[in-house]
Order: structure tokens, then sequence, then C-alpha cells
């Protein structure tokens, strides 16, 4: 191989890895110390398996009460939020005859 075209290419490598190396993960928790939003609280609970049948904001509001205190109604924005950035699914669920909007993992 010539010896200009390999180094154009290790060049061109070595741009990549740059480049792929500086990429973010999607929703990673905090960490330890860090103070931890209403989406990372909502990813932990996701990832404990939480989200496995459908739940909606009320369950969820239910579920995070204890270490994250708020109102349902930011719940409800933060699951439309991580709806939206695909990091749960939207689904439908009836409860008393009703049919909510319920959010799956």
């Amino acid at each position: 191989m010539d010896p200009e075209i390999k180094k154009i290419l290790d060049d061109h490598e070595n741009r990549l890895q740059r480049l792929e190396g500086t990429s973010k993960p999607k929703s990673t928790p905090a960490k330890l110390g860090e103070k931890k939003t209403l989406a990372d609280v909502i990813i932990t609970v996701r990832n404990g398996g939480f989200f496995s049948s459908p739940k909606t904001a009320e369950e969820t509001h239910d579920k995070i009460q204890a270490g994250y205190p708020c109102e349902v109604n930011r719940v409800a924005v933060a699951l439309i939020r991580l709806s939206s950035r695909k990091e749960l699914r939207i689904a439908s669920k009836t409860v008393n005859g009703k049919k909510l909007k319920a959010y799956a993992w």
C-alpha cells in the first residue's frame, strides 16, 4: 500500500476514534454526590423493572414519593419527556373503566 494513502487512512481512523469517544450515554443516573433529577429517579425505577407492565403517572408518583417528593403533574411531564426521548414507551391502561395514558419499558 502506498505510504501516503496509509497515512491518510490512519489519520482518518484516529479522528473517528476521537469523535466516537466523546459521545454522551443516554440518561445515566447521577453520580454519587450529585443531585438527582426527577428523570434520573424515574430511569432508576425503570431499570429496576417497575415499568415492565404499564404504569400511570399516579402509580409512578406513588412509587417515587418516598425518595423524591414532588407533585403528580411534574411526574406526568417527566414521563412525557422521557417517552419523547424514547426512554419509555407510551401505552394505555384501563382503570375503573377509564382508559388512561400509561408508560412501559
